[in-house]
């Protein structure tokens, strides 16, 4: 995904229901050759270790949240901060983060938001998104893109939608772009956000194991 020098990434893991399968699949998936000596192969093994154990604190959270009388509480999130000189970022993993605006909020730039989903993951979580991103915050104008699901529609057409629907919208350089879904919106919205005015901040609210790893 590229990214320019403006761009700041967050991703937020909205649903933490299944984090014992996810985390067994953080374990097959995140594997890198301990011989390698490349400073980006350190850098990417250390990212996974850093993931598996946020994975795992998790998994106790919730445990611990199952088991506890309080739930008036908001949950816990745990970060792990993505170290990149002036493009770092940080990743928010824990349950319901979308019940706390204030963490999507203080990442957002300017006073528009564009967010970028698909007709399967809409009617799930799009009202919620927008509802994060404006509670306690009128002063921000969210517009939103609906893509076709499916990786067939990962194509310069589709990426269009986009680029239209920021451009209709007369969103600036100062805007931020959201993309709520799987590896397909999240390719296409990170693409996107880094040609849109030669590069605007971008979000990432993964929906799936492969976008959130």
């Amino acid at each position: 995904m590229a990214a320019t020098s403006s761009s700041s990434f967050c991703s937020f893991l909205s649903d933490a229901s299944h984090n014992h399968s996810r985390l067994t699949a953080l374990q097959s998936i995140l594997r890198f050759p301990q011989s390698s000596s490349s400073p980006l192969s350190s850098r990417y093994c250390n990212l996974a270790l850093r993931l598996k154990a946020a994975a795992t604190r998790d998994d106790t959270l919730m445990m611990d949240q199952s088991t506890s009388s309080s739930s008036s509480s908001p949950a816990v999130s745990t970060v792990v901060e993505v170290d990149l000189g002036n493009r770092s970022y940080p990743i928010y993993i824990g349950s319901g983060l979308l019940n706390q605006p204030e963490l999507l909020q203080r990442h957002v730039h300017g006073k528009q938001v564009l967010v970028v989903t698909n007709t399967t993951v809409a009617p799930l979580y799009l009202d919620k998104t927008i509802w994060a991103l404006t509670e306690g915050n009128p002063n921000v104008e969210v517009e939103f893109v609906v893509l076709p699901d499916g990786e067939q529609f990962k194509h310069m057409e589709t990426v269009m939608k986009i680029f239209d629907k920021a451009i209709e919208s007369l969103m600036d350089r100062c805007c931020t772009f959201v993309a709520l879904g799987g590896g397909v919106v999240g390719d296409m919205c990170g693409y996107a956000a880094a040609f849109y005015l030669r590069g605007v901040n971008f979000i990432q609210i993964p929906t799936s194991l492969m976008a959130q790893v």
